[in-house]
């Protein structure tokens, strides 16, 4: 038998069981007897495929707070300080960074305290409108308060209205401190300076 005859007769067996096959099994089947078949492919599915899977958005970093610590111009803890003589509360001012003052000297026997500006504050020269106020320690916590007016102006104060009692001042307490502290504290007692201390 010749064998290219019998390849034709087997392709053409093949070539008809194929198209049965597809009739039945894919009757959309573009079938050509002489061609090769051609499937017509599926609608893509609603459905998201299992092994598709959305990405979870990247969460925002939450800021680190900063570890670096805040200095202060405050050479003493202005929350120990307590108002006890003067006849005025000013425990609850803030400091105010543009009023910087420093070099404070108290002399007990010359009767007399002065400091100096290390940044102006920007109140009138001519006129006192903030309260001077002294303290000294007493256990844990600084007691003292406002012994008389001050502007930026006046940078020395006498310390008669200490020596005389104004509004309960122990002046006996006072002289025989060891160290002092001074603040400038505005006149409405929302505001103050640094807060500067100095030793006998």
């Amino acid at each position: 038998m010749d064998i290219s005859k019998l390849l034709k007769k087997l392709e053409k067996k093949l070539k008809n069981f194929v198209n049965k096959f597809l009739t039945k099994y894919l009757p959309e089947a573009d079938i050509d007897n002489n061609s090769e078949p051609t499937v017509v492919p599926e609608p893509p599915s609603n459905e998201t495929s299992s092994s598709t899977t959305t990405p979870e958005p990247t969460p925002t970093p939450t800021p680190t707070p900063s570890t670096t610590p805040t200095t202060s111009a405050d050479e003493a803890d202005f929350s120990k300080f307590d108002f006890f003589w003067g006849g005025f509360k000013g425990g609850s001012a803030k400091l105010d960074d543009k009023a910087i003052i420093k070099n404070l000297n108290v002399n007990v026997g010359g009767n007399k305290m002065t400091y100096s500006w290390a940044k102006l504050w920007g109140m009138e020269f001519t006129e006192a409108k903030a309260l001077a106020c002294l303290f000294i320690p007493d256990g844990n916590k600084w007691i003292g308060g406002k012994f008389d007016w001050i502007s930026e102006s006046r940078t020395s104060r006498d310390l008669t209205n200490i020596k005389k009692g104004y509004n309960g001042w122990n002046w006996n307490k006072f002289s025989s401190a060891k160290k002092f502290a001074f603040v400038i504290v505005s006149g409405d007692g929302k505001k103050r300076t640094n807060v500067i201390v100095c030793s006998k």
